[in-house]
């Protein structure tokens, strides 16, 4: 009985050693490798996808502001006597900033001629709404630019 234990014990002992030679790695490890990376590949993910949404936004915030300072290069070029004709109410644009209901952007020009206690002066406003990718409506999103224009008047004799 005691020769069946030794042998057994050194079959045990040769299977440990021979395991050690193998240099595997356990289910255990494996599994708590495969944990790690997993955790670190999500948070990378996620930094990836917070990098990719903020640059979609911040583009969509540049197109907008850059339409409203078209408008008011526009206006700059304008005839000041016509100047109330560049108002418009609500108009949808698309990003080159033509005329498209499926637009993302929403334009308003506000025109105030003769402002109060100013003749011969002009404020124009330009606001564009940015529509909200999820949801399909403009939700207050927006960039809004607004300059003072006047009429030139040369004194008689001058």
């Amino acid at each position: 009985m005691r020769s069946e234990v030794l042998s057994s014990e050194n079959g045990v002992q040769a299977m440990s050693a021979r395991y050690n030679k193998r240099g595997g790695f356990t289910l255990v490890e494996v599994m708590v490798a495969s944990c790690i990376l997993y955790l670190v590949f999500s948070g990378a993910y996620d930094l990836v996808n917070s990098a990719l949404r903020i640059s979609k936004l911040s583009r969509r915030h540049f197109v907008a502001m850059h339409m409203a300072h078209n408008r008011l290069e526009r206006a700059r070029n304008f005839a000041y006597v016509n100047l109330y004709l560049m108002a418009d109410n609500k108009v949808v644009l698309n990003d080159f900033g033509a005329s498209d209901t499926n637009g993302q952007y929403r334009r308003t020009t506000t025109v105030v001629t003769n402002v109060p206690g100013f003749p011969n002066l002009s404020q124009v406003t330009v606001e564009v709404e940015i529509r909200d990718l999820q949801t399909g409506i403009f939700k207050g999103e927006k960039e809004s630019v607004t300059t003072y224009l006047t009429l030139y008047v040369d004194k008689p004799g001058s």
